[in-house]
Parts: C-alpha cells; sequence; structure tokens
C-alpha cells in the first residue's frame, strides 16, 4: 500500500489544489465509496472515487483529478 499518493484537483474556474492522502485516507475512501472493491490485499482505487471523495470534501465538483506521485 502506498505511504503517500499526492493529486491535483482541478476546479471550473482555471483553480486547482493539491491535496496528500495516507494509508489511513486510502482506507477510508475505500470504505466510503470503494462499492464493494476488495481493498484488504491489495488497495486500487479508481480515479472517479477520488473524484467523488474530493467532491465531498471541497463541497464542489471537479473539474479534473491527476495524480501528481505515489510513494511507497
Amino acid at each position: 500500500m502506498p505511504n503517500i499518493i499526492n493529486i491535483k484537483i482541478y476546479w471550473d474556474d482555471e483553480k486547482f489544489s493539491f491535496a496528500t492522502l495516507s494509508p489511513n485516507d486510502i482506507d477510508d475512501m475505500m470504505m466510503g465509496y470503494g462499492r464493494g472493491q476488495q481493498f484488504v490485499l491489495f488497495s486500487f482505487v479508481e480515479l472517479e472515487t477520488i473524484r467523488q471523495w474530493a467532491w465531498d470534501i471541497y463541497c464542489r465538483e471537479p473539474e479534473k483529478i491527476e495524480i501528481d506521485s505515489i510513494i511507497f
């Protein structure tokens, strides 16, 4: 499992935000948005799941999500 996932969130007004996801954030995301995906032995988070998480955290819909880096 990654130690850190750095993402860039683009908004509809040409601005962007940076966010850092820890292993706890990834676990919480999979529990809340994973829709039954297996995450105990191997974690794989789809961009759509990250987009839903960002929408709930920032209370606005992101235009696009990019993964900047994954650190193991």
